[in-house]
């Protein structure tokens, strides 16, 4: 991998951000410390993957981590891909704020804009990924539970129907959607799409 400082291109292992940050790191950081500022850009020893770093240095709350990956609800880069990844910053802390990312175009350039954010940080209770809190019961169909038969109970429908938002019930001997032969038919599919679009706005 390459990067390209002050136009011209040179092999990346591992950059900082500028001379004035490094010795601002020196000024304050213990003497033990003073050479270990975090870098900002960091190729790491798995072919295509680089290391980001985001300038802060996190903690949270005891009990309290942090889950970072890609930023969610938008269209992400065909060109790299953020892992995700959980940290105990409780413990490890504080923790270089950073994201791994994955290369996935070669042979062109691959630009990380300033105006659009890299990645997202979320609180996570650690309850929520401890044991006790990911042991499940799976059950199958939607016959009515009875002991350690079936799986729907009344107040599982009645859930269900809260949930759900209230429409007009369709029986299928009269869904215009299916044929004769009980496919779906893709003309009168789209004509009732748009009939239920302009029953909802």
């Amino acid at each position: 991998m390459f990067l390209k400082l002050h136009d011209e291109w040179t092999e990346l292992s591992s950059i900082h951000l500028d001379a004035e940050f490094l010795e601002y790191w020196a000024l304050h950081a213990p003497g033990d410390l003073r050479d270990r500022a975090p870098p900002i850009l960091t190729s790491l020893f798995v072919p295509g993957i680089v290391q980001v770093w985001s300038g802060f240095l996190a903690s949270t709350a005891p009990g309290w981590s942090l889950m970072v990956g890609p930023v969610v609800n938008t269209a992400h880069s065909r060109a790299f891909a953020c892992y995700e990844a959980i940290v105990e910053t409780d413990s490890f802390k504080p923790w270089p704020m950073f994201i791994n990312i994955r290369l996935q175009s070669t042979d062109r350039e691959i630009r990380f804009s300033k105006m659009k954010p890299l990645f997202q940080v979320r609180p996570l209770l650690r309850e929520c990924y401890s044991p006790s809190s990911l042991r499940y019961n799976e059950l199958s169909g939607l016959e009515r539970r009875e002991g350690t038969a079936g799986s729907m109970t009344s107040e599982d429908w009645d859930g269900y129907r809260r949930t759900v938002r209230s429409v007009d019930p369709v029986r299928i001997e009269d869904d215009p959607i299916q044929d004769r032969t009980g496919q779906a038919s893709g003309g009168d599919a789209k004509a009732k799409t748009r009939q239920a679009n302009s029953r909802d706005s």
